[in-house]
């Protein structure tokens, strides 16, 4: 008999306690982790007995590669994990699991259904659910499919019963044989080569050359995967903490639930959140706004995007990755004759997000181009509420990148590759290899660098008087940042020969690198210098060669850019311009300036300002910044600790005229 019956006025649980029991895996041996982990895929949605409330469940279990005897063993093994962490159930309640008519069975049994019912749990097991007496089946509460045994399973039973990290292939042979066998094959001190090595024998399928290994062929993991900055950091967070919340030792709330990624086209944010699966060990389900766009009118997108929630919910713990995010818009920009149908699909978005549907274990993972299209719901906490920029890749980046992609030469010979393809992306250097590839495969040799520098734009020399321009424009740059302090110069760059390209104003001559402090609070001369410093370039070429060129404008980043977006900022949001109006938020009032005369003018006057203050402070250094350009010439590169030097007393003096009211520049 039931040593307790149900009580409605007991409290809801939910199912923390439920995930908080099962979740924390049994460990004695493979086979029976394995085993665990279908039936926590079959009872997560079984909500009653998450609860702790009486019944009786039939569970079909896949036939021949699991005894259903170890699935009778595992779900008493869940129930007294759940009695013990319910705290208002007797601890005494009675369970059982019975296998009903299963040839496989050490035990063949047919009990009779109707004096079984009265205890507080009853599973019932049988590979068909023809084999569940007819009692049984009127009386059961669910009748449940018990997946099979994937290959994410054998993987996370060698992870956590012996650890051991086996790859996808190695998982698959694992697959292949009984599932006791394996408890023979992983043996804790066994090691992974050792392991790797067994399976291959008894698989039916021999190795046509040798096992494989890790080296031959890396694996894609957030600690394989290079360029990627604050996102693998974040990521590794993640994992340990997937882990521990697996693990019962860390709740659902205190986990990052959903990250932004924006970054250029071609970065690797698809590639990122593969990896990011791999590494947390989880399954990645990909999705995008334009697939769930292609499913038909409003009602088929809004079911497309429920099934992708429905699907990580079902796999959880799993990773949601939702490409193009910034396609959902803002909902303050929607106007027009689809406006409603906008509404609606950003309303089904956060409903799925954080709606009345639990959704733990699930990390939704967005990826844009463009974060400042992105509603400001969509971002808010318990959404997808952290935000990181995947930033091009810096020079050891793409190296690295190269390594990752199988190109194994000296790294001296890589050097010049990655020299030149400063600015670009992941994708661009994948397919760099791989068109060097197609040309060692054509002659028939192994490939060199040779091949890849064979696929890189044509190089020009940079005339003579374009070079000094350059050095002047970038020793400006430098100057006038280390004089007002604006930042610190890390190093100055200018190059011998540039790319050939159908527009010239896509080509980068050089380039002054600098590390910002993170300004809490900026008055307007904070403003001005920081205008300063951009525009410094143009007021260089204009004071020693008397006119400047377009080197400053030409595209999104320039000099003309930052200086103009940062004027707009002044203007129109710090409370700091002419005007106290605040007009729109920072970063997001370009559009004033093509609408709004009074702006435009106001912004057009700072960035005259902020050219004057830096032709003010070249015209007053005039000889260093000419010795130091002519430094830069020859070199072509110069350190931040050269510009220091040379104009340590001119910054010093800097510094003293921003305590000292009126100190002259």
């Amino acid at each position: 008999m039931p040593k307790r019956a149900f009580n409605p006025i007991l409290p809801d649980l939910g199912d923390t306690s439920f995930k908080t029991a099962v979740l924390r895996p049994p460990t004695d041996s493979v086979s029976t982790f394995c085993t665990w982990a279908t039936l926590v895929s079959a009872l997560r949605h079984q909500f009653g007995f998450s609860r702790g409330l009486p019944m009786m469940l039939g569970l079909v279990v896949p036939e021949g590669h699991i005894d259903p005897e170890q699935y009778r063993d595992c779900c008493e093994w869940i129930c007294r994990r759940v009695v013990e962490n319910v705290p208002w159930m007797d601890h005494n309640a009675e369970f059982i699991a019975c296998v009903w008519d299963t040839p496989n069975s050490r035990k063949r049994r047919n009990p009779d259904a109707w004096p079984l019912a009265t205890n507080y749990w009853l599973f019932g097991i049988a590979t068909s659910e023809e084999a569940f007496p007819e009692d049984f089946t009127n009386l059961a509460d669910a009748i449940v499919q018990v997946r099979p045994v994937s290959t994410r399973d054998i993987r996370a039973a060698a992870r956590m019963v012996v650890g051991l990290e086996l790859s996808d292939e190695d998982a698959e042979l694992a697959l292949k044989l009984p599932l006791e066998k394996l408890d023979a094959i992983f043996r804790v001190g066994r090691s992974l080569r050792r392991v790797r090595s067994i399976l291959w024998k008894l698989s039916d399928e021999q190795p046509k050359a040798s096992p494989p290994s890790q080296t031959s062929k890396q694996r894609l993991t957030l600690e394989t995967l290079p360029g990627m900055g604050e996102a693998t950091e974040w990521g590794q967070c993640l994992a340990t903490e997937l882990a521990a919340w697996r693990r019962g030792e860390l709740e659902w709330k205190d986990i990052d639930r959903g990250v932004v990624l924006s970054g250029p086209s071609g970065t690797g944010k698809t590639t990122y959140a593969k990896a990011l699966a791999a590494s947390c060990g989880v399954p990645l389900i990909a999705t995008s706004y334009a697939k769930w766009q292609a499913c038909g009118h409003l009602g088929d997108m809004l079911k497309a995007m429920r099934k992708s929630f429905a699907d990580a919910i079902r796999t959880a713990p799993s990773i949601l990755f939702i490409d193009e995010v910034d396609g959902f818009g803002d909902r303050a920009r929607f106007s027009g004759d689809n406006a409603h149908y906008s509404f609606q699909v950003m309303s089904g978005l956060l409903e799925a997000l954080d709606g009345v549907e639990d959704r733990q274990g699930v990390v939704v993972v967005g990826a844009c181009n463009y974060p400042e299209l992105l509603d400001e719901a969509l971002m808010r906490p318990g959404r997808l509420d952290r935000h990181i920029r995947i930033p091009l890749p810096d020079f050891q980046a793409r190296l690295g990148i190269l390594r990752f992609h199988g190109v194994d030469l000296p790294d001296e010979q890589l050097l010049q590759v990655a020299e030149r393809t400063t600015g670009k992306t992941g994708a661009y250097l994948e397919q760099l290899v791989r068109g060097a590839r197609r040309r060692a495969r054509a002659d028939k040799r192994p490939l060199s660098n040779d091949d890849l520098v064979a696929g890189l734009p044509e190089l020009i020399p940079m005339p003579e008087n374009d070079r000094w321009r350059v050095a002047l424009h970038e020793t400006g740059h430098a100057a006038v940042t280390t004089i007002l302090g604006t930042g610190s110069v890390l190093h100055v760059t200018i190059l011998n020969w540039i790319e050939k390209s159908d527009d010239a104003r896509t080509v980068s001559t050089g380039s002054t690198a600098v590390r910002r402090e993170q300004i809490k609070l900026r008055k307007r001369e904070d403003y001005i210098d920081e205008i300063a410093a951009s525009m410094a370039g143009i007021a260089a070429e204009e004071v020693f060669l008397g006119e400047a060129s377009d080197g400053a404008g030409g595209g999104a980043g320039s000099d003309l850019d930052r200086a103009t977006s940062l004027a707009i900022d002044l203007a129109a949001s710090s409370g700091l311009g002419s005007s106290l109006v605040f007009l729109a938020p920072s970063g997001t009032a370009d559009r004033l300036v093509n609408s709004n005369p009074v702006v435009r003018n106001e912004v057009h006057s700072i960035l005259n300002e902020a050219k004057s203050r830096a032709r003010t402070v070249i015209a007053s250094e005039r000889a260093v910044i000419l010795s130091l350009a002519n430094q830069l010439s020859e070199a072509s590169y110069l350190d931040g600790d050269a510009f220091r030097n040379a104009l340590r007393s001119r910054s010093m003096s800097h510094a003293q005229r921003s305590v000292t009211p009126g100190f002259p520049i």
